[in-house]
């Protein structure tokens, strides 16, 4: 093709001249052999200036098309966009008692046991605004002194509500941590002057009982002594990146180019006021050679938890083997719980390709295959 254009370019050229030859050539013999010497080193010019043109696109070609010298591990990847972790909406003591009232009402608790019934929150008031040093005395009483109520697990597994030195007594009896003092020294300094109090009821089977939930001025809710030790549930994002990063340049004499799949989710646990008590992140990202076989894994598991919260986040292999496999199969598990004594130890261990939770009051798991067809 760049062969062609040349030639069009060189007999369109050598027809000009001739052409202006034959009309000079009536007039001045002279002249027109000038001319024709100027034309001549025109057209040398010309065909310089073309010969680099051509040469340059073709070098600028080939410098786009590929590069030999890097593999595609240092090249720029078209990774899927990642979203940002999720973050609970409950910004307010309000919205997280009313999601506690729509989440874990009576209503939505006969659906899932109408016999067995869990503590839910019937009701709450507004207190009001704790504006002096006596006020502030007055409420922290109400959360730590011997006779405030909160919750324990008795040895059959279910709660009761007792009173904070019944509790402390029984963990001391039972050589376990006494969670109450655990949590008087944690939120008692961060319960101040200026903060919001609301008055809550809760129902449990055919009895109510009281306590007063403390929450940042217009903010969410910091403690409440019965409310904070419950289950909520896990939240994560509808969307999880499940994605493909594929190379932007790929060359066709290097073996070994990786095609990778990701997968991520991110997501958090509430406890039965809306309260984020955890946080949990996955990540796995498999690495396939060009035939499709796998080439390599990396994967993640993180969680925090927060004061009287245990958790655990695990991702494990189930199938797929490096340099032999064209899939790989992995599962993911987390689970919470509280520091309510239940008389089972916490712990989310991976036995026989599996999670298995023990102790746990909420758990999620999945399972999820990367494979290049």
């Amino acid at each position: 093709m760049l062969r062609t254009v040349k030639s069009v370019y060189k007999l369109r050229l050598v027809q000009f001249v001739y052409a202006f030859y034959l009309e000079i050539n009536r007039n001045n013999k002279y002249l027109h052999v000038e001319i024709i010497k100027f034309n001549i080193k025109l057209f040398k010019v010309m065909k310089k200036i073309f010969s680099i043109l051509i040469s340059f696109l073709i070098g600028a070609f080939f410098l786009f098309a590929c590069d030999s010298d890097k593999t595609v591990e240092n090249m720029v990847l078209q990774e899927p966009k990642e979203e940002k972790p999720i973050i609970n909406e409950m910004r307010t003591w309000k919205e997280q008692l009313e999601y506690s009232k729509k989440k874990f009402g009576i209503e939505n608790l006969k659906k899932r046991d109408a016999e067995n019934l869990d503590v839910f929150l019937y009701d709450y008031t507004y207190g009001g605004i704790i504006e002096t040093e006596s006020e502030l005395h007055k409420i922290k009483n109400n959360l730590f002194a011997e006779n405030a109520l909160s919750v324990w697990s008795n040895e059959n597994g279910e709660l009761d509500f007792l009173t904070i030195g019944e509790i402390k007594a029984n963990c001391v009896k039972e050589g376990m941590q006494v969670f109450p003092d655990s949590a008087q020294k944690w939120f008692n300094n961060r319960i101040k002057l200026g903060m919001e109090y609301i008055n809550v009821k809760w129902y449990y089977k055919g009895e109510f009982y009281k306590s007063i939930a403390v929450a940042e001025k217009d903010g969410s809710i910091v403690y409440d002594p019965i409310g904070y030790y419950l289950p909520g549930e896990i939240i994560f994002s509808d969307k999880p990146i499940v994605g493909t990063i594929v190379p932007r340049i790929m060359k066709k004499s290097e073996p070994n180019n990786p095609f990778e799949q990701r997968f991520e989710k991110n997501g958090y646990a509430t406890n039965r006021i809306g309260v984020n008590i955890c946080d949990f992140s996955f990540k796995c990202i498999s690495s396939f050679h060009r035939n499709g076989i796998l080439k390599k894994i990396d994967m993640d598991a993180k969680y925090h938890s927060g004061i009287l919260w245990n958790a655990d986040a695990q991702i494990r292999t189930v199938s797929g083997a490096i340099d032999e496999s064209k899939h790989h199969t992995f599962t993911w598990a987390c689970a919470v719980a509280s520091s309510i004594p239940t008389g089972v130890s916490f712990s989310l261990t991976f036995s026989e390709f599996k999670f298995t939770v023990t102790g746990g009051e909420m758990a999620e798991e999945g399972t999820e295959t990367h494979r290049v067809d």
